[in-house]
């Protein structure tokens, strides 16, 4: 199946990305009674990773990478599991977008990065958005355990970071923080130098927190 974009995606800004995102509620709407936007989450991965990965490249990443859901909506993870065993077109629409709104705002030389190392990337991207989604699951304000079980292997092996998360009133100006995070890493990767091996350097970093958590506990 060969897939097009909409020519008027092209003409999305991060601005519109920020706005859609902030307008759709998480886990669709099975959150209790705290309105948990897809753009807030997007925030809480982002501020773990960049913990632990300081790279701008890496966070703009983990930044947008939800932005696909301002076109598609938020399909919970049962829904979209039950779906990709009958079909891969939500995964392949999916991937498309992902790929369309990481790719859209980077300089040439990033989108060569991101294409070449893209399994890797999202492969720490979801071991980030995992670790969020294990703090979610144990957060009194967000009833996903409607939609996840803490118990799944996925979840339930992902490393512990020991990163607190804060849910609420921080990110209630999460429009504007998205827009600024999102201009000032592109900005910044005008300049930087950009890793070829990422496989091995997000691993490093990693494994690297990981370990200083271990030898000092109090740091988390």
């Amino acid at each position: 199946m060969k897939l097009e974009l909409h020519p008027n995606l092209h003409r999305i800004t991060i601005e519109d990305v920020a706005a859609r995102l902030s307008n759709i509620c998480r886990y669709q709407g099975n959150g209790g009674k705290y309105f948990y936007s897809v753009l807030e989450h997007s925030l809480i991965v982002y501020d773990v990773a960049r913990e632990v990965c300081s790279d701008a490249f890496f966070g703009y990443c983990v930044l947008m990478h939800d932005s696909s859901e301002c076109v598609l909506g938020d399909f919970n993870g049962v829904i979209k599991s039950f779906i990709n065993k009958q079909t891969s077109a939500l995964s392949e629409i999916e991937e498309l977008l992902d790929d369309f709104f990481i790719t859209k705002f980077l300089p040439n030389r990033a989108k060569e990065i991101y294409l070449n190392n893209r399994e890797v990337i999202w492969k720490y991207i979801k071991m980030f958005d995992r670790y969020v989604i294990k703090q979610e699951l144990q957060n009194p304000l967000i009833h996903c355990y409607l939609v996840f079980n803490i118990e799944d292997n996925e979840i339930k092996n992902i490393p512990d970071f020991r990163i607190p998360v804060t849910i609420g009133d921080f990110y209630q100006n999460s429009r504007f923080r998205f827009a600024y995070e999102v201009n000032t890493l592109l900005k910044q990767l005008e300049h930087f130098l950009l890793i070829e091996d990422y496989e091995s350097y997000l691993k490093e970093n990693v494994q690297r927190f990981l370990e200083s958590r271990s030898e000092n506990p109090a740091a988390a």
